[in-house]
């Protein structure tokens, strides 16, 4: 997307029929090109918003593969949905959908249903529950009304990075036991659900929530913590000993 995208959709405003123009131009996704998409692609050439992938595509898992269905919304209100494949991922077109964009997986895993959320702005974006808690902490709130009005707030790119920094440092000792990077990003990683790397953080960690307040509990050394999604700066964050901790009980697993 440049300048020259800009040019042709004034042409088409101001009554010419260019060559070059296609649909998946469209910015606020109604079939058409207008005043919304030069103003679009101006935003996107001066830095000012990002360049929409084609497709968007992730893992979605929770300890296991997740068995249903992705949703997807852009920032204009369009949707988009596609079926989860047996090992946890999943691909959608998103043609027509604006960045950023706020996806929800639900189904089951293991037979318990599921709901789950995520954003970002694409290729990659893997919903789980750690990408949940984080969009969690960075709308101060619940998910599912920001999924209701995600077409007029969405959740400024940099607060969703200053909360992912937050998790990052919280489940440090249990990223770095199972040799994940303290920094990696965990929305955006590819992995695989194979109960190795991130989803072995995924089986080891389970998150509850009690209104506001979530308690994450690492349940292979039965450490936890509280963390109030409505304050930015709370959460201690599992203890540093989790991790010479968890890399026992994974060492006794093994050989037990």
């Amino acid at each position: 997307m440049d300048l020259a995208d800009a040019i042709l959709a004034l042409q088409v405003l101001s009554g010419l029929n260019p060559d070059g123009i296609q649909l998946n131009a469209d910015a606020n996704g109604n079939g058409k090109i207008g005043l919304e998409e030069v103003i679009y692609t101006l935003q996107v050439v001066a830095g000012l918003k990002p360049v929409g992938a084609a497709t968007v595509s992730g893992v979605v898992a929770a300890g296991a593969p997740v068995v249903g269905v992705v949703n997807i919304k852009g920032a204009n209100g369009a949707t988009a949905s596609s079926p989860i494949q047996a090992d946890g991922s999943y691909s959608i077109d998103v043609t027509g959908l604006t960045v950023p964009y706020i996806l929800y997986a639900e189904g089951s895993v293991n037979e318990k249903s599921i709901t789950m959320y995520s954003a970002g702005v694409g290729p990659e974006i893997n919903i789980t529950p750690v990408t949940d808690f984080i969009l969690r902490n960075a709308l101060a709130g619940q998910a599912e009304t920001a999924w209701d009005s995600w077409n007029t707030t969405q959740v400024d790119q940099t607060v969703l990075e200053n909360a992912e920094t937050k998790v990052q440092e919280q489940l440090a000792p249990l990223l770095n036991a199972v040799g994940v990077p303290a920094d990696v990003d965990l929305i955006t990683t590819p992995f695989n659900a194979d109960n190795t790397g991130m989803d072995m953080v995924l089986e080891a960690l389970d998150i509850g929530y009690d209104g506001n307040v979530a308690t994450l509990t690492n349940e292979f050394t039965g450490s936890s913590y509280t963390d109030d999604i409505t304050n930015s700066i709370d959460g201690d964050g599992l203890p540093a000993s989790d991790k010479a901790d968890t890399q026992l009980v994974l060492t006794d697993n093994v050989h037990g």
